[in-house]
């Protein structure tokens, strides 16, 4: 019974946290239906006209009508006429910001050169994206925070056993992660090949996502641990110890390409010791 309701928190996590956040995605590019963004094509904010905010990638802006937010340029350079009036920042990433006399900005001005050739189009392509994707990443953090309290509160026993494998059978757990990933997508395409197995997939996907999310917090409980030992801190609780895991792990993780390796090595070595351990069913 236990194992059926995880799966559920675990469905119910996917459905609250991770679609709501692309809705917030999606607001933000079409807040009050006025934002100008443009990809490979210049943007021209006539006289006259008012605009929430004008984006181009890989392409230039030329303002000298007013815009309610931000102006941004990724590899491309803005313009700003005389009676353009733009109420946020400006911003040109990859080229320069010119400005005429009459032009007015009640935020800042940056240009951020970049090295010949390139052109980052990730991250940067709206200044109220970043603040979207900062509050958006968050909120992500606090969901999992919150789904990791209420499994260690159903399945203490079962996380103990999880954290205990992947802290003596590092390697193997690893390995049998690392088979488990590999095996999910032939999984699904068998089952698909197999008609009466098309309506197992859902369940098998619910299951591999159920048993990372598993795997992950168990890894992070002996993170934990081990920070706590490090700092002299001993008999805390396991609510305690993962929790202190899972906020390292979370800003270990902040670091570029360092810390998306360390979150897949995470993963991969606590599915190996679910899959060991069948849940924390059985030591490993």
């Amino acid at each position: 019974m236990k194992f059926f309701f995880g799966c559920f928190l675990a469905l119910i996590f996917l459905l609250l946290v991770v679609n709501p956040c692309f809705a917030v995605l999606s607001a933000l590019k079409n807040d009050n239906h006025a934002d100008l963004i443009e990809i490979n094509n210049d943007i021209i904010v006539p006289a006259g006209s008012h605009v929430n905010s004008a984006v181009a990638v890989r392409g230039s802006v030329t303002v000298n009508g007013s815009v309610a937010k931000d102006v941004v340029a990724v590899g491309g350079s803005v313009r700003l006429k005389d009676k353009a009036l733009v109420n946020g920042d400006v911003v040109a990433i990859g080229g320069q910001v010119t400005k005429d006399p009459g032009a007015m900005v009640t935020g800042s001005i940056s240009e951020i050169a970049l090295p010949g050739g390139f052109l980052q189009l990730e991250g940067l392509t709206k200044v109220s994206l970043i603040k979207g994707m900062i509050f958006f990443d968050l909120l992500v953090f606090i969901g999992f925070l919150a789904l990791a309290m209420i499994l260690v509160a159903l399945f203490t026993s079962q996380l103990g056993v999880v954290s205990a494998t992947t802290e003596k059978r590092l390697l193997a757990s690893f390995l049998w992660g690392l088979l488990a990933v590999i095996l999910i997508v032939p999984v699904i395409i068998v089952l698909i090949v197999s008609l009466v197995g098309i309506i197992l997939i859902p369940v098998w996907v619910i299951l591999a996502l159920v048993a990372l999310i598993f795997g992950y917090v168990g890894a992070a409980h002996l993170v934990g641990k081990k920070a706590l030992y490090a700092f002299k801190v001993k008999g805390s609780s396991m609510m305690l110890e993962t929790i202190c895991g899972i906020v390292v792990i979370y800003l270990v993780c902040l670091v570029p390409i360092i810390g998306c390796i360390l979150k897949a090595l995470i993963g991969t070595v606590g599915l190996g010791s679910v899959v060991i351990t069948r849940f924390g069913t059985q030591r490993g």
